[in-house]
């Protein structure tokens, strides 16, 4: 049984009474609702940033040449971004949902305040002289960038947010591992991608006939990439 008497609404005035005070006092400063979580002995803070925020709030440092104390990342894949600015364009024109992971990126605690509003709830003030150092996503920030900047795509992505996961963390050395440690995933084989990316055309013509048609259940090889 519900003993909670308050409503939606009355709840929802609590809150605005909270956060607007905060909003208003810092309103030349980049601002965010933040969710606390500790992982791996390490303090971090998950955001949704604007998109209109990314390109002046994070910044890349990918690595030249392969040379690992050049940059804090990995050095930046020809054609990658324009990849993921494709996928995006394409999925909006034909009306279907799109996604792209969550960023992540480092940041000295020092540089941010960090106000704590009990139950894992947190507010953010970033000075717009603090930049993010892109730990993970370096080509999907560069994507919605020049997305964003283009005014002939900007209104694909204009209202739309970007989770970040903020790690608390300006040791350079640290950051490096971090990133190593979060590129140990291993790569989706192509197939895969192809099957789980497309329920339409030949893939899904095809895969409805292997679901429907039993003289081809266990005689179909998996797709060819």
């Amino acid at each position: 049984m519900n003993t909670n008497n308050n409503s939606p609404s009355e709840l929802s005035l609590r809150i605005d009474s909270l956060l607007a005070p905060l909003f208003t006092e810092n309103h030349r400063l980049k601002c965010y609702i933040g969710l606390l979580l500790q992982q791996g002995k390490r303090k971090m803070i998950q955001i949704n940033v604007p998109a209109d925020d990314l390109p002046t709030l994070l910044q890349a440092k990918p690595s030249l040449d392969n040379n690992p104390d050049s940059g804090k990342n990995r050095p930046e894949v020809k054609g990658h971004a324009e990849e993921i600015k494709e996928y995006i364009k394409k999925r909006v024109s034909q009306d279907k949902p799109w996604i792209i992971g969550t960023l992540t990126a480092n940041v000295d605690p020092g540089k941010i305040e960090v106000i704590d509003l009990g139950r894992g709830v947190c507010f953010v003030i970033i000075p717009r002289t603090t930049k993010l150092d892109i730990t993970d996503g370096q080509h999907r920030k560069r994507a919605i960038h020049e997305l964003i900047e283009d005014i002939s795509t900007a209104e694909l992505i204009a209202d739309h947010d970007f989770p970040i996961t903020l790690v608390l963390e300006g040791n350079f050395n640290q950051c490096q591992t971090d990133f190593r440690d979060m590129a140990q995933t291993r790569q989706l084989d192509k197939s895969l991608l192809i099957s789980f990316g497309e329920f339409a055309g030949r893939i899904g013509i095809t895969k409805n006939l292997v679901d429907s048609v039993f003289m081809f259940k266990d005689k179909t090889e998996k797709i060819k990439a």
